[in-house]
């Protein structure tokens, strides 16, 4: 199976650099990334939300501080048809909020 993870980094003045590098595990879990890098199993990219504090106590170590990646996007998909129900736009109201609190911290 292919193990290479493709990964965009960005310098400060937007130029793009593309990487492909192997991975020794495949997870998709921040919560398991971030406890296989704090284990010394290698290096890990999640968001600052996700690894603030055990970077501020030292346990994880920014590897690239002058680099970034590329921000996400997260959508919310539902049916038009029937219009939306009180508690999905009450979840998306909450969505919305959220990632505006977070800010930069979840890029």
């Amino acid at each position: 199976p292919d193990r290479l993870v493709h990964l965009r980094l960005l310098d400060a003045d937007g130029q793009r650099e593309d990487l492909a590098l192997e991975a020794r595990l495949a997870i998709d879990d921040f919560v398991v990334r971030k406890a296989a890098a704090l284990a010394g199993l290698g290096f890990t990219v999640l968001p600052l939300l996700h690894c603030e504090e055990e970077l501020a106590r030292g346990e994880l170590v920014n590897l690239l501080p002058d680099w970034s990646m590329p921000s996400g996007f997260l959508q919310a998909v539902y049916p038009h048809r029937r219009g939306v129900l009180p508690a999905v736009r009450a979840w998306i109201d909450h969505l919305v909020a959220s990632f505006e609190e977070c800010g930069e911290r979840y890029v």
